[in-house]
């Protein structure tokens, strides 16, 4: 039978690995304003493993919950089984900080992601606008809309 301490620590665990999670976004974040390129793969990379070391750290939360005969995890349910009320308040603490920063770290991820997508959509239209693409529309120097047939190539590559 698990030691009812090893939910204590096990808390602990995933509490810091979700703060070096969302420092990483943070990380991501920073480079994204900066329009960095060079760091991105190796922060991707990064993130996958963080995401898979949280996900398992949270399966043997679970499990060990489980095996003590928690349901749902609720302080109420941590009193009855951990040996101290000052354990189960702070096991049920650094659970629920750890729940809303990964809540803000889905929002920085969101962020990143749509970052990304508007970083690729301009770049695509860029390259649109340069080869002369049939789809490339744009606006003169008036601000008035220039359409598909006045596009003209600017050049090759």
């Amino acid at each position: 039978m698990p030691e009812t301490s090893d939910i204590v620590g096990l808390t602990r665990d995933i509490i810091a690995a979700v703060r070096q999670f969302e420092g990483l976004l943070h990380e991501e974040a920073g480079l994204l304003e900066q329009s960095g390129k060079d760091g991105l793969i190796e922060i991707a990379e990064r993130k996958t493993r963080y995401a898979d070391h949280l996900d398992q750290l949270v399966r043997r939360r679970a499990k060990l919950l489980a095996s003590l005969g928690v349901q749902n995890g609720s302080e109420t349910e941590l009193l009855q089984v951990l040996r101290s009320g000052d354990q189960a308040r702070q096991v049920t603490r650094d659970w629920n900080e750890a729940v809303r920063r990964l809540h803000q770290c889905k929002q920085l991820n969101d962020i990143a992601g749509a970052t990304i997508q508007a970083q690729t959509r301009y770049l695509r239209r860029g390259l649109e606008i340069i080869s002369g693409s049939t789809s490339a529309s744009s606006y003169g120097p008036g601000g008035d809309f220039i359409g598909e047939s006045f596009a003209k190539e600017l050049g090759t590559a």
